[in-house]
């Protein structure tokens, strides 16, 4: 079977990062023949899919609202045709249902359209283009259930064609970049914590200072909080985060640091992972702090409530709420060493139960065969 993942970038993001991962397991095991189609030729992610032997073809978007994009996406299928597009996040799966419908009945493939946010039509442009993506799309996968849920309220999509499929993580890829050196520096003495994300509103950063900021500056001297992901010194981002830092009093704690492909890695080494945001899907970066048996302390966004069992596998707190951030900071902490690891065995117990990335793929597979299966026949 034929799949073209259809995605804008291959750079370092929760949707790409899924893209590739199900792409890897479904080409590794011989189940379809997988390449990428992207407009932007950001390379994060390349050198995972040139491992695997999957190929990827950019096809040249020239500004934002291309008219001729679209038939130049229609071409690259007419050329190498394919029986399922998956594509990923509205604005890729907009510009490949103009492709798909344009190719004559015979090329034409299966079109999933995937969602990975919960924060659905949130703008009347964003509405009419969701709208008008997910009614016309053989399917809609979803990472999340709050999110399946705001598809059938907001956008009018029946719910038998609504898939859940939740992340997955390759363990066993993981583990071994896991054992690979860390690229921080991340001195033994001090209690490490870790927030993985680009910048961006919903990830909301200072809610995570507003909690740091509530707790005693004596313990937080032997403290270190890496922003990873924020950006390199000196970005626009990162330098508005710094100002609040400064203003807070946390200049001394905070690291700010750009995208680490040695995440893995990081995470090995890391004391707690937190997740402040106030929306998501589902959320990659704790599933892959769960892979790595490192405590995760998350607001409850997304499918957060579906990934962590609070007290057991992690700890979940309302979103919005810096001083339940706070306390939840300390608990861990106090925790010491050997319950903390306690806890993040529990959590990665958890991610091989529910969300390793083959089962996750073979669920895909299926979706894939039944949807193809009903194209071809008469």
């Amino acid at each position: 079977m034929r799949v073209v993942f259809a995605i804008d970038t291959l750079a370092s993001g929760g949707a790409q990062r899924q893209a590739v991962e199900l792409a890897v397991s479904l080409a590794r095991r011989g189940l379809v023949q997988a390449r990428f189609a992207v407009y932007h030729a950001d390379d994060f992610f390349r050198p995972r899919l040139d491992a695997a032997g999957i190929d990827v073809t950019v096809v040249r978007k020239r500004f934002r609202y291309d008219p001729l994009f679209p038939r130049r996406m229609r071409e690259d299928l007419e050329t190498r045709p394919a029986d399922v597009v998956h594509a990923f996040m509205p604005q890729p799966s907009f510009w490949a249902l103009l492709a798909v419908r344009g190719l004559a009945s015979g090329l034409r493939p299966a079109l999933i359209a995937a969602e990975r946010n919960e924060r659905i039509a949130s703008s009347l442009a964003e509405a009419a283009l969701q709208r008008f993506v997910y009614r016309r799309a053989d399917l809609v996968t979803v990472n999340a259930s709050p999110v399946a849920a705001e598809i059938e309220r907001r956008c009018q999509v029946a719910a038998e064609r609504i898939c859940y499929v939740p992340n997955g993580i390759d363990l066993e890829s993981w583990d071994r970049a896991m054992a690979e050196p860390c690229p921080l520096d991340l001195e033994p003495e001090y209690f490490h914590i870790g927030m993985i994300g680009r910048i961006a509103p919903e990830k909301h950063h200072e809610l995570l200072f507003d909690a740091l900021a509530r707790l005693d500056p004596a313990l937080l001297r032997g403290w270190r909080v890496w922003l990873i992901g924020a950006g390199a010194a000196g970005s626009a981002a990162s330098l508005r985060l710094e100002k609040r830092a400064r203003r807070a009093g946390l200049s001394e704690v905070l690291r700010f640091c750009p995208p680490q492909r040695g995440i893995a890695s990081v995470m090995a080494r890391l004391s707690l992972l937190v997740l402040s945001s106030h929306f998501e899907g589902f959320p990659n970066v704790v599933l892959e702090a769960m892979a790595s048996r490192l405590p995760v302390v998350a607001t409850r966004v997304g499918d957060v409530p579906n990934m962590i069992e609070h007290g057991v596998s992690g700890l979940i707190v309302p979103p919005r709420d810096a001083a339940a951030l706070a306390e939840a900071l300390l608990d861990v902490y106090r925790l010491g060493g050997s319950r903390r690891v306690s806890l993040g065995e529990a959590a990665r117990a958890r991610v091989k139960e529910r969300f390793e990335m083959d089962a996750i793929a073979q669920r895909y597979l299926e979706l894939y065969s039944g949807l193809a299966s009903r194209r071809a026949a008469p």
